[in-house]
């Protein structure tokens, strides 16, 4: 409606106001629809005050030194903003065309700063408009997957209220409300746009499309993949994500179809990608260079943002992969691999790719304690006190060694050592185990339990002999590691339980139900070609005891591979292996020699991410602390990270449980203490081959607490505060106190400098004697002396390297 007359009442003052009713016209040459009044449609509109607002214009008073347009505002220059006198500068609704919208005058004003910052630095660098591909086809059907959410209607006084004061008529938006009508915004834009190669290059070299303009593809994206999106149209098809799936993950999810300008990327035989044999690894969204393979990111709301990158390490299996962990403010963003570190090569699989959501998703953030039979929400201070007054009741009746501690391999080494001195120094007790440790079959030859080799000494070896399950499933980057060494000469040989996707890059692959049974006719057939063996004990009883396993013809053909190898090694799954399978791996190879040098020897996958920590620091398996509770010695459970279900807990009179949801808390338990994830702490894990990583904080803990401080303020309220102040000064303290970790000062790993062979191949060759088992009951053969004497030279070995 355009405004035709203000009509005056008897006081003379403005009654009423003519308005003519428009309609909206055919555009004209600048696109725009102009109005065009509807014949004989007017309205007569009651009034009491008419504000006019029709426009505004430059007043040049006071101005005079500066050149002005035609229409009387700033002249101005366009790339520059400088007017026709150095060093001024103008922007906005008064210069050169004149009024705009408020958010144009801001964007000249961040535009002009640039410009005179380069002029006040020296040399004045014109603003220059970065090329974007901007669409105007969309229409409302290419947003029929999202849903229509009206505006947000906001409060405000009524009309009443307002005729009695000028008080501010808009109450504005509650929280809520505003994250809720934010949240209806669409955030067009490509989710790449600060990674996207294409884009940084066809800014760097002044790209002109409109000269090479033609046919554009609309191509339809559905899939229904839950971690990966694909836009056909964005795709260069420059063949990285093929080619990676391919070659270096042996998957062949994706391949290039049709050929000229209507090649396109798509999965196997044109299925979905979720359907193509695709395991989630997400190494085609890390190797595409612009926004055509993206991640879904795990947050209510996925857009663009310029994040903080921190260093991470992988928390689940023991490769300890590296990462680059994203974040925004408080929000953890989206994880990333890390090109050439010496780990995973710049790999992740599917866990430490998209893995990262417990982070975000529903974790319990504030202590239980238990009322009436039920845990309810309580404060820290409350469920702290509640655990400690317990602690010093127990202990007051039952003695100190009432109490017992467990403890996680997903816990920092920092943390580890951090509840090992709390156990010492404030419960005094040694009382304390972990659920996930177990009997070592490496321990009981070698007199350590920790991998001999390297993964850098697997990768060149000329025979990586491979025990276990599917490594795909429980350790894919060193599944891609083996695939890799077998494309450069390794001889890759697999001893499963089932057909996994390895066998395709291996000279043998063996099915068999007891993995045992099967190295015994290995290690028979191995032993029938030496005849005693150097630096062990027990070994013509080792070799007797293989004597009745009559070897298959595979295990004669392995046995003859590994016999003759120059630096073979072994690989193996502690988790998916018993103990006396270890323990015949470790005899193998000590009795063949084939440990204690460069290149050869064994590799031991841990289960979890700090399991090698967690046997580093000396924390055994539960068996003991499971017989003392069912004898009811112990009474009292303090457990960091461990999942208690399925443990018979009724005869203890207090559990202290921390973990990430308090629905999976025992029955038994009477406080839930909510632990912080690793990203919400400094730390380091040492990983399956004895690397100790260290990784950064990325964001506060959402709990308001490190599992750290939990300990240490437990620490302070009984009485016995420890001297921690942080992880590096807890990690000072590990490394004092632990040999193992003795010449770590930095980003440690455990070598002698050469890259070769770490300690423990060292000392084999120099001073060491493995202990060998008889195959038959897996018993120790009356070597408990010679363990113990090598056990002592190993410590004074350890002494000595230390000094020098």
């Amino acid at each position: 409606a355009s405004p035709k007359k203000v009509i005056a009442g008897e006081n003379g003052r403005a009654a009423k106001l003519e308005v003519q009713n428009m309609k909206l016209g055919e555009p004209d040459a600048s696109g725009r629809r102009r109005p065009l009044p509807i014949e004989g449609d007017i309205d007569i509109i009651d009034i009491d005050s008419v504000i006019s607002a029709i426009g505004q214009g430059c007043n040049p008073e006071g101005l005079n030194e500066l050149s002005l347009t035609k229409k009387g505002t700033i002249l101005a220059d366009e790339a520059t903003f400088m007017t026709n006198v150095e060093g001024v500068f103008a922007a906005g609704d008064a210069t050169n065309k004149g009024a705009n919208i408020a958010i144009q005058a801001i964007g000249d004003a961040k535009k002009a700063v640039d410009v005179m910052d380069s002029y006040m630095n020296g040399a004045m660098i014109p603003f220059k408009e970065k090329y974007h591909v901007e669409r105007d086809d969309l229409t409302e059907s290419d947003f029929a997957d999202r849903e229509k959410a009206d505006r947000g209607t906001m409060s405000h006084l009524s009309p009443e209220t307002r005729k009695t004061n000028v008080e501010e008529i808009m109450k504005g938006f509650t929280p809520e409300e505003a994250v809720r009508d934010a949240s209806r915004c669409l955030e067009c834009g490509c989710h790449d746009f600060f990674e996207c190669k294409l884009f940084t290059y066809a800014n760097e070299y002044d790209v002109e499309p409109e000269k090479f303009m033609g046919e554009v593809h609309h191509r339809e994206q559905k899939d229904e993949h839950p971690f990966i999106l694909k836009n056909a149209d964005k795709c260069i098809l420059c063949g990285q994500c093929v080619r990676i799936c391919d070659e270096i993950m042996g998957i062949t999810a994706l391949g290039l179809v049709n050929r000229g300008f209507e090649t396109i990327v798509k999965p196997t035989l044109e299925q979905p990608l979720v359907s193509s044999g695709c395991i989630s690894c997400g190494q085609c969204v890390s190797v595409c260079p612009t926004g055509s393979l993206q991640e879904k990111l795990l947050i209510n709301k996925s857009v663009p943002v310029q994040a903080e990158i921190t260093q991470g390490i992988c928390s689940y299996c023991s490769m300890g992969c590296q990462l680059d962990v994203e974040t925004k403010g408080k929000m953890l963003y989206r994880v990333l691999p890390v090109n050439n570190n010496p780990v995973d090569g710049g790999l992740l699989c599917v866990k430490g790719k998209f893995g990262y959501d417990y982070h975000n998703t529903d974790r319990t953030l504030a202590p239980m304690i238990k009322i009436n039979g039920k845990l309810v929400e309580a404060k820290w201070k409350e469920a702290l006190l509640l655990t400690t007054e317990a602690i010093k009741d127990l202990q007051s009746r039952y003695g100190k060694d009432a109490l017992a501690l467990l403890v996680s391999d997903h816990m920092t080494n920092e943390e580890i050592h951090t509840i090992k001195t709390f156990a010492k120094d404030s419960l005094g007790t040694e009382n304390i185990a972990s659920l996930s440790a177990k009997p070592n079959g490496l321990k009981d030859v070698f007199g350590k339990n920790a991998s001999p080799s390297t993964m850098e000494e697997m990768s060149s070896s000329d025979l990586i002999l491979f025990i276990g399950s599917d490594i795909s499933d429980t350790h894919t980057t060193m599944g891609v590691k083996m695939r890799k060494a077998a494309k450069n000469g390794s001889k890759l040989v697999l001893i499963t339980d089932k057909p996994t996707r390895l066998d395709d890059s291996a000279d043998m692959a063996v099915q068999v139900k007891n993995d045992l049974a099967f190295l015994r006719e290995i290690a028979h057939a191995v032993m029938k070609r030496i005849s005693a063996a150097p630096r062990t004990e027990g070994f013509e009883a080792f070799k007797a005891s293989l004597e009745t396993w009559a070897p298959s013809d595979s295990a004669l053909k392995i046995a003859e591979l590994y016999f003759k190898a120059k630096k073979p090694v072994i690989v193996f799954d502690e988790a998916r292996t018993t103990l006396e399978t270890a323990r015949l791996i470790a005899g193998l190879a000590a009795a063949s020699g084939h440990v204690g040098k460069a290149r050869e020897g064994i590799l031991a996958l841990k289960p979890a991410s700090n399991s090698q920590g967690l046997a580093d620091q000396g924390i055994r398996d539960a068996s003991t602390i499971k017989a003392m509770i069912a004898s009811g010695t112990i009474k009292g459970l303090i457990s960091f990270g461990e999942d208690l279900s399925g443990l018979d807990l009724e005869s203890l009179e207090f559990i202290m449980q921390s973990g990430f949801n308090a629905e999976n808390a025992h029955s038994k338990t009477d406080v839930f203490l909510p632990a912080s994830a690793s990203f919400e702490t400094s730390g380091s894990f040492t990983n399956t081959e004895r690397r100790v990583q260290f990784f950064e904080k990325a964001v506060d803990s959402k709990t308001g607490y490190e599992n750290w401080q939990v300990v240490s303020e437990m620490a302070a309220m009984l009485g016995t505060p420890l001297s921690f102040t942080g992880t590096l000064n807890i990690f000072e303290s590990l490394r004092l106190a632990n040999p193992d970790y003795i010449s770590i000062n930095g980003r440690g790993f455990w070598s002698d400098g050469s890259g070769d062979s770490l300690y423990l191949e060292k000392f084999a060759t120099e001073s060491g004697k493995a202990i060998l088992f008889p195959a038959e009951d897996g018993k120790l053969f009356e070597a408990y002396e010679t363990k113990y004497v090598l056990e002592k030279a190993f410590e004074e070995y350890l002494e000595k390297e230390s000094l020098k």
